[in-house]
Order: C-alpha cells, then structure tokens, then sequence
C-alpha cells in the first residue's frame, strides 16, 4: 500500500480550511442556498447576466445569512454532517480502510479534529468535530475521537476501517485498546521519545537483543527526487504501557501487547544527530521499515 498518511497531510485539505472562500461559494450559489431553504431573488437571466454577477442577483445579503446559520444548533449540524457522509458510503465514493485521524487548529479558539479515510486517491473527511476555547482530548481517554470513529461505523458498517493512523497526541493506550479489542481496528501512531515502550524498543537495540537493518529509498518533495537512508530495528510482543494493558484487560484480553520500532534517518550527518522516531502499533508489521510508509511526513520533516 502506497504512503496514505503522507497523501493527507500533503493534501492542501491537511491546512487549514480555507472557509473565506468556502463562505463566498455559499453565499453567491442560489442552488446551495436552496438546500438551507433559502429562496434565491432573481431569474435566471439577473443570476446569468452578460456583464457579470450582479449585486442585486445574490440571494440574500451575507450578514443575514451569517446570523442565521448562528442559530442553527449543534444537533442540526450533526445531523447535517452525518446525512453527508452517509451519502458518501451508499454511492461508493469512500474506498479503502485506512484512515488517519488529528487536529488542526484554527486559530486561537477553535481546534477541529478529523476523521479522514487516505486509502483513496484524494483523502476524503468522514467526520469531524469543532473544539472551542481550551477543549482537549488530553485526559479524556481520546473521547471526540472514539465519538468520530463510532460515528463511520454506525454510518459504513463495524468492518469499515482497518488501520487507524494519527500523530503522537493519540498515543494513548486506553484508545488503542478500545480500537483493537473493542472495535477490531489496528493502530500505528508515533512514540514520544519519554514512554517508557520507546526506552524498552532503544535498550534491547543498545543491547543488541534487536537487530538494525539498513534501507534506502527515494522520496519526492516538490517533483525534486531525494535518496534518503535509514536503519530500523522492530521487537514485538511489548507489555511496558501499563495503561494499554488495564485498558486491554477490561476487554477480557490479559495477554495484550505492542509491537513498536525506531526508525533512524541516516541520510546525513546533522540527522543522524537525532534521536530515532519511534512507531507503535497493536498490528505487528513486518518490519519497521514496512511500518515506515504509512507515517512517512513525521519522518522527514
């Protein structure tokens, strides 16, 4: 499978959204308006006018438009939301069971967390949430995550996602148990250098009890070709993350574990400087260098 994970967050829908221009689409199209149940003022000839769009063909003045989408609740929205991507499923338009999931901030404010299936061609957003003010999964066992991936799956079927990628804010054991044991989805997300699996993956290499392989490959950042070169090593069978294991036995799963690896970008001397990036996984990969791929940006940039 090709690089899904890379494929999104180089996709421009990875930034932030660009909801100037989305606005001045809704407020100017009578045939979006008109699934809001707006009735668009004008003929077709005054929306189609030789010189142009004109002032007096809008639908209504943005403003008043603004004011009462403010009033729309957050149930509707939801509603609005799952109609859409329940669309999505029945016509067939979202393949593939890779998906990867993360925040974006937009602002100071908001924060907006995302559920994107990547094993497509172009990523396609599934589902998502808006966070305001200081609102954060942190210690809250990832719950606006477990809330979007229950949501596909009530939408799509429980067979639907496969493999779940995020960044290293996800790495939280409870959620990877809930996502294997619970939901039968395998996770693969980066390891902070301060876990302890991450110290256990480093001293079995130091110790030798873990082989380093070396791989080269060749990667393309803006059509320019770059040979790059890394050493991983892999060990399997990890049970040092306490809250994966408490979590997995409330699952009535006691002999749960972990695979996880260190990947270490040796292309050139300054990145040979830094420590390994680590991956850890409720699948067991081949090897690192397999694992390697699918989180591919956290790694080169």
């Amino acid at each position: 499978m090709s690089c899904c994970y890379g494929r999104w967050r180089r996709c421009h829908l990875w930034s932030k959204p660009r909801f100037r221009g989305a606005s001045e689409v809704l407020f100017r199209e009578p045939a979006v308006l008109l699934q809001l149940g707006w009735a668009p003022v004008g003929s077709n000839g005054r929306h189609r006018h030789p010189d142009g769009r004109q002032e007096e063909s809008l639908p209504c003045h943005p403003d008043t438009l603004r004011d009462a989408l403010r009033r729309v609740g957050e149930s509707a929205w939801q509603k609005a939301q799952e109609a859409g991507v329940q669309a999505l499923y029945q016509r067939q338009l979202v393949r593939g069971k890779v998906y990867a999931v993360d925040g974006s901030g937009l602002g100071d404010e908001l924060r907006l967390v995302a559920l994107v299936c990547v094993s497509a061609t172009r990523p396609i957003i599934v589902a998502w949430r808006v966070l305001s003010g200081t609102a954060s999964e942190k210690g809250q066992e990832a719950q606006v995550t477990r809330q979007l991936v229950e949501q596909v799956l009530e939408a799509a079927g429980p067979d639907t996602i496969s493999l779940l990628l995020a960044d290293a804010l996800y790495a939280d054991g409870p959620l990877l148990a809930w996502l294997k044991y619970r939901k039968g989805i395998d996770a693969l997300v980066p390891l902070p250098v301060d876990r302890l699996l991450y110290q256990d993956v480093q001293g079995l290499a130091d110790a030798q009890l873990s082989e380093w392989t070396q791989h080269r490959y060749v990667r393309t950042v803006q059509g320019h070709k770059q040979i790059r070169e890394v050493k991983v090593t892999a060990v399997g069978e990890l049970t040092s993350w306490e809250g994966f294991l408490e979590a997995a036995a409330t699952y009535e799963v006691p002999d749960a574990s972990l695979w996880a690896c260190l990947i270490h970008d040796v292309t050139t001397q300054e990145t040979a400087q830094e420590p390994p990036m680590g991956l850890v996984s409720t699948r067991r990969w081949r090897d690192g260098f397999a694992a390697r791929p699918r989180l591919l940006p956290p790694l080169v940039h």
